[in-house]
């Protein structure tokens, strides 16, 4: 019963027996619509970055899609919009960005990350 209701989702587990081709096929195609429908919603939500690369982390998700960090370059990507949804300048979205990125792990390991609850709050005044 379970590993049907996540075919109706369109998961992305491959499960092994008769029909996989197939299987794999509607997966594919449904992964598509998936994407094509996040890019149109972030081109509709940010009009302004109409020409520009949107983050690959802002097109896909998460396993648990509860991660509190994006990368700078996600962030970045919004400035605008959060700017005006925020009735601030674009120079305060963005130092309050900077504020909230993490470096590296001991300098070396992993990406820099922006700490999302962090901005909100910042952003409503709370910190």
């Amino acid at each position: 019963m379970f590993s049907e209701l996540l075919e109706d989702e369109c998961p992305f587990l491959l499960f092994k027996g008769k029909g996989e081709n197939k299987k794999w096929q509607r997966r594919k195609k449904c992964v598509h619509q998936r994407i094509t429908s996040r890019v149109q919603m972030l081109r509709k939500a940010n009009p302004d970055m109409e020409e520009t690369a949107i983050p690959v982390e802002l097109v896909t998700c998460s396993g648990s899609g509860l991660d509190q960090h994006i990368s700078p370059a996600a962030a970045k990507y919004q400035v605008t919009r959060i700017a005006k949804a925020n009735n601030m300048s674009e120079e305060k979205v963005g130092a309050i960005i900077e504020k909230c990125t993490d470096s590296r792990f001991l300098g070396v390991f992993g990406e820099k990350t922006v700490n999302v609850l962090k901005v909100n709050l910042m952003l409503d005044g709370i910190l």
